[in-house]
């Protein structure tokens, strides 16, 4: 009886794991050319920036700052 409890016990804690793994080899093995290449577009994508905004300036007109562009 003892001996019983042990292996299903081991077995309840032992299905999860094997889930992990099967969901693991999946995504590596099995669909991982398919995210390799998702990422990789991903990363190779044209980002456009926002344009300019403007100046800031202080009741008088003086210009306190300024936008300018860095590439």
């Amino acid at each position: 009886m003892y001996r019983l409890r042990i292996l299903i016990l081991a077995g309840l804690l032992l299905l999860p794991v094997l889930g992990i793994e099967a969901r693991l080899f999946q995504l590596q093995v099995l669909e991982g050319a398919r995210y390799r290449e998702e990422s990789e577009r991903k990363v190779t994508t044209i980002e456009i920036l926002p344009s300019m905004r403007g100046r800031i300036v202080d009741r008088n007109g003086v210009v306190l700052a300024r936008d300018e562009r860095s590439f």
